[in-house]
């Protein structure tokens, strides 16, 4: 049984202004993906600093990642806390604009402000910055509160977290899965992300790159020119086709507690300083999402199949597909122990029953690790309210740069409610990991 003074005394122990200094320390450490080490090493020190036996890893040239252990009074199981470092911008010009908007705003750049008493403002605020100065709240609160538990209660970031594909080494899950080749395999873990419910199932993802032949030819040539195929008329062709065939692909897919979707993402034809020679090949790439239960080799073959349909219906389109990296989706059987803690902890929480999560496709470090046999539980905290959130940062994704601090505030209650109750009972006949 969870003893409620532990969880009084815990939850008391939560200090808003500690975790807003840590947030406004991690923003202003630039760490994109591929360019953490900083950023883990900071962690490592803190986590040190804070009685936390730490590791630290250098991965590639300058990402990195660390782990830290709390051991309890007695042996148990290992529960890990867990969220990415890397944001997904470069923050800068030369980068990012104009595929971000015009410019940088202050919610896209590595410069934490405080806007008032609850908002801070700065790349990488909301996420993933404030998911792990979350996390790290709650650790350190166990430990503020000298909450007694049996087992070990681990944290850990890493970089390369972000769907961005640095290099052939960096980025799409690669710090989380060095971690766990380096030996970190712990009973059950928990991840931090937006959205204010309990997910068991994790989306996977998929990116295509679709490459659409044509002729090289030339401004001066008379459209209509038999023969003549222009690469871009043909491309613009098959995205429309590919974007009718997204819409519905949703409705054929979804699970339980994912409903995939998927994007055009990507699009590259010709040459910009000399577009008088339309170009003999046109290619765009696509992330499609998938839910559990759904193959990768399944879903090829549906891009396959809508492809080979098209060159069929119409013979200006000349089109080949190659699948450039995939994550499988996974789940944790609803009933498992984390998953139920999880549960409780959102009802203690809310005071009231949990209803259910809608269903989501945001792809995160958590397939990688159920991939690797260890249940998982998605929580977090609630999207920022448009009405309530500054004005400048309402508009599109933007730097996910805006972290609302009483909202974060909960999160880190709801992932101390959590701890205690797992630990408790992990550690009961019924319900043994």
């Amino acid at each position: 049984m969870t003893n409620s003074a532990d969880v009084d005394a815990a939850l008391a122990a939560i200090n808003q202004e500690r975790l807003a200094k840590l947030i406004t320390a991690l923003v202003n450490i630039h760490s994109p993906t591929g360019d953490e080490r900083s950023a883990t090493r900071f962690l490592t020190k803190m986590m040190s600093d804070s009685g936390f036996a730490t590791a630290h890893y250098e991965l590639g040239s300058s990402s990195g990642a660390m782990a830290a252990h709390l051991e309890g009074s007695q042996p148990g199981p290992q529960i890990l806390l867990y969220a990415p470092i890397d944001t997904h911008l470069s923050a800068d010009d030369a980068s990012d604009v104009p595929w971000v908007g015009p410019y940088l705003r202050p919610d896209m750049k590595p410069n934490a402000q405080r806007d008032g008493d609850d908002f801070i403002v700065g790349l990488g605020a909301g996420n993933p910055k404030s998911m792990v100065a979350v996390l790290v709240e709650a650790a350190l609160a166990f430990v503020d509160s000298n909450t007694a538990f049996n087992g070990t209660l681990s944290f850990a970031t890493a970089g390369g977290g972000m769907p961005w594909h640095v290099d052939s080494d960096t980025g799409l899950s690669s710090g989380i899965g060095a971690l766990l080749s380096s030996g970190l395999q712990p009973d059950a873990a928990v991840i931090m992300k937006p959205w204010d419910d309990v997910y068991y199932e994790h989306p996977g993802l998929a990116w295509f790159k679709i490459s659409v032949k044509g002729d090289l030819g030339y401004a001066g040539i008379p459209h209509g020119v038999p023969g003549f195929r222009n690469a871009i008329k043909s491309a613009t062709k098959l995205m429309q086709i590919f974007q009718a065939w997204l819409e519905d692909y949703p409705d054929r897919h979804e699970t339980d507690q994912v409903r995939p979707e998927g994007w055009i993402g990507a699009v590259r034809a010709g040459w910009p300083e000399k577009p008088t020679f339309p170009p003999a090949t046109a290619q765009f790439w696509m992330d499609i999402r998938l839910s559990p239960g759904q193959t990768v080799a399944d879903l090829c073959d549906e891009v396959d199949n809508l492809i080979q349909k098209a060159m069929r219906e119409d013979l200006e389109i000349d089109a080949d597909w190659a699948l450039e990296t995939s994550i499988p989706a996974a789940r944790t059987p609803p009933d498992h122990w984390i998953i139920r803690s999880a549960k409780r902890a959102w009802e203690s929480q809310h005071g009231k029953e949990y209803p259910g999560a809608p269903k989501m496709a945001g792809q995160t470090d958590a397939a990688r690790i159920a991939d690797n046999g260890i249940p998982i539980v998605r929580i977090g905290f609630p999207f920022l309210d448009p009405e309530r959130t500054p004005a400048p940062y309402r508009d599109g994704l933007g730097g996910m740069g805006v972290a609302y601090l009483p909202d974060l505030i909960h999160a880190a209650h709801m992932t101390v409610r959590l701890l205690i109750d797992a630990f408790s009972a992990a550690n009961t006949t019924q319900e043994k990991p």
